[in-house]
């Protein structure tokens, strides 16, 4: 059974390079949102053959960040998979989206679950990725949990972040529940949720500053 194809957020990038140096070289070069690269060799061709079907081009490389990822032995630990991990499961619940806050000091993780988790980012680091007595502490590192999206979320901006007309207080998250969740960042509360979109949403954005306050949503 052929498996479907993966869907992208955007579609992906192509580009056509040639060789003007011996030898010379043809290749097609393709990269996609999911962070894979692929290549192709284009050989000369001769005179086409108004009878004779094209033969198909077959990808002479192709490689990815997550092909890197699993051949790393023994596999890296995610920044939050002390957090993450369910009974009776081997792997974590995986993380979709973040963004990180400096001026926090802050980490936000949107999870394959629809749940959000802020976590200290120097803290979280520090017990997650390197070894010492605070390995022995329970419930390590101090972490919130938002719940709303009733599935995978795709998406998490800070806003004053980018622009400082907006609340400090506000983060905004998308999934693929068609949900748009405006968060109380400093409490946990949910401000205000929309829910009127017709299909899940891949981007959130800070417009210019000479147009509305208002997020984008896409």
């Amino acid at each position: 059974m052929i498996p479907p194809p993966k869907l992208h957020i955007c579609p992906p990038v192509t580009r056509f390079f040639f060789g003007r140096r011996e030898p010379f070289h043809k290749l097609l070069i393709q990269g996609d949102s999911a962070g894979r690269l692929s290549l192709w060799s284009v050989p000369d061709s001769s005179a086409p053959q108004p009878t004779a079907s094209p033969p198909e081009l077959q990808v002479s490389s192709t490689i990815s960040l997550q092909d890197a990822f699993d051949k790393l032995t023994p596999v890296s630990s995610g920044i939050i998979d002390q957090l993450s991990v369910l009974p009776n499961k081997e792997q974590p619940i995986k993380v979709t989206a973040s963004v990180y806050i400096p001026s926090q000091g802050r980490l936000v993780c949107g999870r394959e679950d629809g749940s959000i988790v802020l976590v200290p980012a120097t803290q979280t680091a520090i017990v997650q990725l390197l070894q010492g007595e605070h390995m022995l502490r329970r419930g390590w590192p101090p972490h919130r949990t938002l719940r709303g999206h009733r599935n995978k979320v795709t998406c998490v901006l800070y806003p004053y972040q980018v622009s400082p007309r907006y609340d400090q207080r506000s983060l905004v998250s998308g999934g693929v529940d068609f949900s748009v969740i405006v968060w109380d960042i400093f409490t946990g509360e949910m401000k205000h949720i929309f829910c009127v979109h017709g299909g899940e949403i891949t981007q959130l954005i800070v417009p210019p500053e000479n147009c509305s306050v208002r997020p984008e949503m896409c």
